[in-house]
């Protein structure tokens, strides 16, 4: 990927606009730069808006960056990292407070991230405003140090994406080709879905 996150100002409504700003990489053009620091990012895979902060999920580099506000000058540093203990380590991890390879993030007044590598997803009960900060639910694992995968209603397999309207929750649960659906963000860890979509049963995860 091109390690970057591009920024409009306003939705554009003509093909081709450039992009206002650029972060994770120092300019629009050159050659991509990859470095675990707060201001360069590797395979950038989920972008979401909250509350006025910036978050993007940093796959290659195993972690989620939080800017306390969206970027108005390019190559601005993020603010927080979650998933590292600080931005100058990226590799990936099997805890509370690491990640393997996260892809979609989704946040307001909590922070859910699916931890694609680790077969979960992962809840901050509150957005993380320190370094480091670790998840307070999993999800598709009962404990934060194993990440077998499954296929059942409790379980996940490779999950990609993740979104809320605010009380109910999906996970798009890439490796089991379907989608759950839990009527609340889950509080305790190991919290089964209410509906799968996309196959018949919790048993089932073959594509169709």
């Amino acid at each position: 990927g091109a390690g970057r996150v591009l920024i409009y100002n306003t939705i554009p409504a003509t093909n081709g606009k450039a992009a206002d700003v650029v972060i994770g990489q120092p300019g629009f053009t050159g050659i991509k730069v990859f470095a675990p620091d707060p201001r360069y990012m590797k395979s950038p895979s989920g972008v979401w808006v909250s509350g006025g902060k910036l978050i993007v999920a940093d796959r290659d580099n195993h972690r989620v960056m939080i800017w306390n506000s969206i970027p108005t000058t390019s190559f601005v540093a993020a603010n927080v990292v979650v998933g590292q203990p600080n931005f100058t380590t990226f590799t990936s991890g099997l805890s509370s407070t690491k990640m393997n390879s996260p892809n979609g993030v989704w946040a307001n007044g909590k922070l859910v991230v699916a931890d694609s590598g680790n077969n979960r997803v992962l809840v901050c009960n509150s957005i993380p405003t320190s370094n480091g900060a670790p998840a307070s639910v999993v999800i598709g694992q009962t404990l934060f140090t194993t990440n077998t995968a499954g296929t059942s209603s409790t379980a996940l397999k490779d999950p990609r994406g993740v979104h809320s309207n605010g009380t109910k929750l999906c996970i798009s649960d890439h490796g089991n080709h379907r989608v759950l659906l839990y009527n609340a963000i889950p509080l305790t860890s190991g919290a089964g879905a209410n509906l799968v979509i996309g196959q018949l049963d919790f048993l089932s995860g073959s594509p169709g």
